[in-house]
């Protein structure tokens, strides 16, 4: 499904920054996407995830080593990366680099990034659905969560004299999201069951981007240069994240004063761009 599609992106990265973090004993070899889970679906596919995403630039491959050389195979390293999930600071310029060096890049299928006004902010809402429902808990997160963090956020934003667009990122029909919309008069747009990678970059581009339990916005996250807001599941927040409790703690952290720095600095740097 669109949430788990980039589940190896997620685990690779995992396993770059173990490998990073103890480089005077180990070294990351980069294995080649070779399935992606329904991305051909959503118009993806490994080999096309691989050129754009970049992620073996510059790396080892397994053909660069002697066949004698011990090669420790890993699905994910995502245990080692969550015990300290704020050593992916350290990598994020790097990843950020392979993914902007990729000559595919916004190119692959006349993807462009809309921009906006100096004063509007672009948030990016990742909701969850196509493979979980209210009966998986853990991964489950209801509309009325989502309608609140928009909310603490568009009351928080007011106090800088901005304003926001929300683009909800998910799957469904739109009528699933009818009653979420009409409590936010207009300010909120739907973009559903897009190509994988159109909606994985909207999340990386996104001024603020509001996580779902979700393994695919996470990897998102990672790349994005904004705010990113967290709900607690099993991947832990990078120390920059601001982890979402309740609308008015959402509301207060929204509204000080480092928030509005960052913030405008973003959109400045968007509007030269």
């Amino acid at each position: 499904m669109l949430s788990e599609c980039l589940l190896l992106l997620a685990a690779k990265i995992s396993c770059i920054l173990e490998a990073r973090s103890h480089a005077d004993t180990t070294a990351y070899v980069h294995v080649p996407f070779t399935w992606l889970e329904h991305g051909d679906t959503l118009g993806a596919n490994a080999s096309e995830l691989e050129h754009y995403i970049n992620l073996g630039h510059r790396e080892l491959h397994s053909d660069d080593l002697p066949s004698e050389v011990p090669v420790h195979e890993k699905g994910h390293c995502h245990d080692w990366a969550d015990s300290s999930p704020q050593l992916y600071e350290l990598l994020r310029t790097e990843l950020r680099y392979k993914l902007q060096s990729a000559q595919l890049k916004l190119n692959l299928h006349g993807w462009a990034v809309q921009r906006r006004k100096e004063t509007e902010v672009d948030i990016a809402v990742h909701i969850r659905r196509g493979d979980v429902h209210a009966g998986i808990e853990f991964r489950y997160l209801a509309l009325q969560h989502f309608s609140d963090i928009i909310g603490g956020l568009e009351d928080g934003l007011k106090s800088h004299n901005l304003t926001a667009k929300f683009t909800i990122i998910s799957e469904g029909a739109e009528a699933d999201f009818e009653d979420m919309l009409s409590q936010h008069d207009g300010s909120v747009k739907l973009q559903l069951n897009q190509p994988v990678l159109t909606s994985w970059q909207a999340m990386v581009d996104a001024d603020v981007l509001v996580l779902s339990r979700s393994s695919f916005g996470y990897s998102a996250a990672l790349y994005n240069e904004g705010l990113v807001l967290y709900s607690r599941f099993w991947h832990a927040p990078l120390p920059s994240w601001i982890v979402y409790h309740d609308r008015q703690q959402l509301q207060s952290a929204i509204a000080k004063q480092h928030v509005r720095v960052s913030l405008l600095k973003k959109l400045a740097l968007r509007s030269m761009s």
